[in-house]
């Protein structure tokens, strides 16, 4: 189930500066009662849990081992691609902890942001990965027309970018370099 777990700082995808990402493989069945209590020792000096990899292959035990996180004070949080979310929007509501919503494309903005408000919440996250600043600024209008509720965050690889989204004027979007972007 547990491809790799990373202590790093985490630029604002988790609610305390450093989190332990936890990448899952997707290696099928279930952990045993004792696996999961090994994995929580290992976990539980820290509070601060993402996520990621192959979650939709391990969601049974995803969700055991959040519920139980979560019951000992742990954050936790869930990154999901927009085409996991489409394809499988129940399975994502089951989902225990915040959500990470990662988006690489700029089709269809408003229909994707419309599509997704209902299923994110304060606390939860989108990334957009964009790599026009035209398609930015689109999304800033359309964040705060649909009021979305959700961190909305971008990855960008140089200053450059940043410098013409500051030219732009769009200050309600978070950006993340690129570079540090666990996954």
């Amino acid at each position: 189930m547990i491809e790799k777990i990373e202590m790093n700082f985490n630029y604002g995808l988790g609610f305390l500066p450093v989190s332990q990402f936890i990448k899952l493989s997707s290696i099928e069945g279930n952990l045993t009662t004792g696996q999961i209590m090994s994995l929580f020792g290992e976990l539980s000096e820290h509070r601060d849990v993402i996520f990621y990899g192959d979650i939709l292959e391990q969601n049974d035990n995803l969700q055991f081992l959040s519920l139980l996180l979560s019951h000992y004070g742990f954050m936790v949080s869930n990154v999901i691609d927009y085409d996991l979310l489409v394809t499988h929007s129940i399975l994502v509501e089951k989902l225990i902890g915040f959500i990470i919503l990662y988006v690489n494309t700029a089709k269809n903005l408003q229909m994707m942001l419309q599509r997704v408000a209902k299923h994110l919440r304060q606390g939860d996250k989108i990334i957009f990965n964009l790599s026009d600043v035209k398609a930015l600024q689109q999304l800033s209008l359309m964040v705060d027309q649909l009021q979305i509720k959700a961190k909305v965050m971008f990855l960008y690889n140089t200053k450059e970018f940043l410098e013409a989204v500051l030219e732009n004027k769009i200050y309600n979007l978070i950006p993340i370099n690129n570079k540090n972007f666990p996954w």
